[in-house]
């Protein structure tokens, strides 16, 4: 038997088993509960114990579903949330692909340990980059906000695999216990595996990123259309079928000025693909911190707006003006019918009353109102006013829309009541 050293490399996919077959896949979420085993040392060492332990007493069952919850599931976000869009995608494709060998592999060592009595492993966890050894340090510092990674030690203080010889593959081993090559993190509720294949796809070391607005990047721009958003071809349709709103669209621009990452993060779908297809080919000077280039993060708020109604122009005339332009009706208002039947009655025929009216631009009556007077008196005024056209307002040569406050009513005495 040999003893491999720690951060040997880690087996390829065709050293693994095949997989678990499908209709023994159980079900993808830890059915414990969450305080059962918490993100810390102490949680993990738990897990891993009980485990371990159900491969011992061949619980099949038990074993199965604890050993499946280690594996990342298919809707997973953990690799772009902590490594970003640049590199996380292409970590989540590479673990996608391997998660059968993965699982079959960690099931392999666990009931190795499980048959040499390894089931209490002490734990390593790794949360500051600079107080670790590579190539931890660089997993940590690619993260866009740092979370842990633990490690483990199933047999001494130091983390170590045992490999045998493969019966099918004269010269070649396979790992059959003691730790796994990667590390450990806590993800959706549960500790999950990640390869350390999979992290070595990093970067050695992570571009320098800064914030700018786009008022500082206006300046920069290397290319032209930027600031009418470059290509309207998709947008105007849209202003056309009254799809309007606001868009925030974040993007980064990468060393060489060239836009390498964008997303719009708020606005209605139409809108959001319509201007990321429009800011893609932006291109910029690029940047530098104290001489070196560097890569900018940039929030971007933009959008369609309502257009504003078109309104006819309105202007604000006295009847004495109008009173000339008075086409079809008499002024004052013909109310004499009206006023005799009230009369006779024995109602109030005398008092003021105050109506306005706007005229369209071809001088008729668009809209009207009693804003003063007792509704019995001011009832005959109104639909008298009401027929009345005029000529049109003619301003600087275009048609025009009037507004009018007429002042009317029966005086008594020289006097409105």
């Amino acid at each position: 038997m040999m003893r491999w050293a720690t951060f040997s490399l880690c087996y390829a996919a065709l050293f693994f088993a095949p997989t678990i077959s499908q209709s023994q896949q159980p079900p993808s979420e830890v059915q414990s509960p969450e305080s059962a085993y918490p993100n810390s040392s102490e949680g993990l060492q738990k897990f891993l114990h009980n485990t371990v332990e159900a491969v011992k007493i061949k619980d099949t069952a038990k074993e199965t579903m604890m050993i499946h919850s280690l594996i990342m599931l298919d809707d997973n976000t953990w690799f772009k949330d902590e490594f970003g869009p640049a590199f996380g995608p292409r970590l989540a494709a590479a673990y996608q692909k391997s998660k059968a060998s993965i699982e079959q592999q960690i099931q392999t060592v666990y009931e190795g340990n499980a048959q040499r009595g390894w089931s209490q492993p002490k734990i390593i966890r790794y949360a500051d980059a600079a107080t670790v050894d590579p190539p931890v340090d660089n997993f940590l510092n690619c993260m866009e906000q740092v979370v842990p990674l633990y490690q483990t030690a199933f047999n001494g203080d130091r983390s170590a695999s045992y490999g045998e010889a493969r019966p099918d593959a004269p010269g070649r081993s396979r790992m059959v216990a003691g730790d796994l090559s990667g590390y450990y993190i806590y993800a959706r509720g549960g500790f999950r595996f990640v390869p350390m294949e999979i992290l070595f796809l990093l970067p050695k070391e992570r571009p320098v990123r800064v914030q700018l607005g786009m008022a500082e990047m206006q300046p920069k721009v290397s290319n032209e259309g930027v600031g009418g958003l470059g290509s309207q071809e998709k947008i105007e349709p849209l202003a056309y079928q009254h799809i309007h709103g606001k868009v925030v669209i974040h993007f980064v621009v990468g060393t060489t000025g060239k836009i390498k990452e964008i997303e719009a993060v708020k606005g209605s779908s139409a809108l959001n693909n319509a201007f990321v297809e429009a800011v893609k080919p932006w291109t910029f000077k690029p940047t530098t911190l104290d001489g070196d280039p560097v890569e900018v993060e940039v929030t971007f708020e933009t959008g369609t707006k309502i257009p504003p109604v078109s309104r006819p122009i309105r202007v604000k005339l006295g009847m004495d003006v109008m009173r000339s332009k008075l086409v079809n009706g008499s002024y004052p208002p013909d109310t004499m019918d009206t006023l005799q039947k009230l009369m006779r009655e024995h109602k109030q025929i005398f008092g003021k009353v105050v109506i306005h009216f706007v005229l369209d631009s071809s001088g008729k009556m668009k809209k009207i109102n009693v804003v003063e007077g007792s509704t019995e008196l001011a009832e005959p005024f109104l639909q008298s006013v009401k027929q009345w056209t005029f000529e049109p307002t003619i301003l600087d040569g275009e048609p025009v829309e009037v507004e009018v406050n007429l002042e009317t009513g029966r005086q008594r005495n020289g006097k409105w009541n």
